[in-house]
């Protein structure tokens, strides 16, 4: 079972249901395990160690990229900059021998890409009305089914045809 944790910012009721939304669809598949404050924190809780702890024990963090995102993460300021601080040890400490991130990048907003997931892709989610494709294509990724498969080498050079040249 994958572990996931779910990163995102409190910008807003609004938003903080739309992650809602997404952590229960990923929550339904019994091959996945979502980590997320809604779910796993309260007031009682120790939400600093939550934090570290969801982020270095999880397979895969999903970052919710909002601007209010970003410059939480770039300033490294609340919750977000302490996730952000966690993650990007963790990334630096698993990519040079992975030479793959744990981490998948959830563009919500245009320009909500904080600076250390620049340089990696993003799946584009800013678009209500494509959420179940969007989705679709965040499984493949958290399953790392996103690639396409290699033909079979089925033939060699001897059968190729040769050109004449005049």
């Amino acid at each position: 079972m994958k572990k996931i944790f779910i990163s995102y910012s409190w910008d807003s009721l609004e938003h903080k249901e739309w992650v809602a939304k997404l952590a229960d669809e990923l929550e339904k598949f019994e091959d996945f395990h979502v980590c997320l404050d809604q779910f796993d924190l309260d007031s009682k809780m120790d939400r600093h160690l939550f934090m570290e702890n969801a982020v270095y024990e999880s397979d895969v963090v999903i970052v919710i990229s909002t601007k209010e995102y970003a410059r939480k993460a770039n300033a490294r300021t609340g919750g977000v900059g302490e996730e952000t601080f966690f993650n990007t040890g963790k990334l630096w400490r698993d990519f040079p021998s992975e030479k793959r991130a744990h981490t998948l990048n959830i563009l919500r907003e245009k320009e909500g890409t904080p600076r250390y997931l620049e340089n990696f892709f993003h799946i584009d989610f800013t678009d209500d009305l494509q959420f179940e494709e969007k989705l679709s294509d965040l499984i493949l990724e958290i399953n790392d089914n996103t690639k396409r498969v290699r033909p079979a080498k089925t033939k060699g050079l001897s059968t190729a045809k040769k050109k004449i040249i005049s």
